[in-house]
């Protein structure tokens, strides 16, 4: 698959580190990114992730609410964020991702007790 991340709009500079992490990672093993904004890292790492033929659990986790310093962003001020990142990551919805919005504070546990499960 070809990666797109470039097309989207955000901050990325980083892609050694998610490609050795790619690598490294078992699998079946759990990553969560934690601040996705409109998705531009994510996708990145989603692609890596399919080149290599890794099956991965990855999570998307933000509040798609932007914090302080994006308060005047078209995308916070008309509520659409979740759907930029949606349509963002439309390369790689059907075969990879199963969004699913809002958590309970059980299921935050278990993705946290997950994450802190050394491996």
């Amino acid at each position: 698959m070809e990666h797109f991340y470039k097309n989207l709009e955000g901050w990325f500079t980083f892609p050694h580190l998610y490609s050795q992490l790619v690598n490294v990672l078992p699998e079946g093993a759990t990553f969560v990114e934690v601040g996705v904004w409109k998705g531009k890292s994510l996708a990145y790492f989603i692609v890596e992730a399919v080149n290599n033929n890794k099956n991965l659990n990855i999570y998307a986790v933000d509040t798609w609410k932007g914090s302080e310093e994006h308060k005047d962003e078209t995308c916070i001020v008309n509520d659409t964020l979740f759907e930029e990142f949606t349509t963002n990551m439309s390369p790689v919805n059907e075969k990879t991702m199963r969004p699913r919005i809002g958590a309970s504070s059980s299921t935050i546990s278990s993705l946290l007790s997950v994450i802190r499960k050394p491996y």
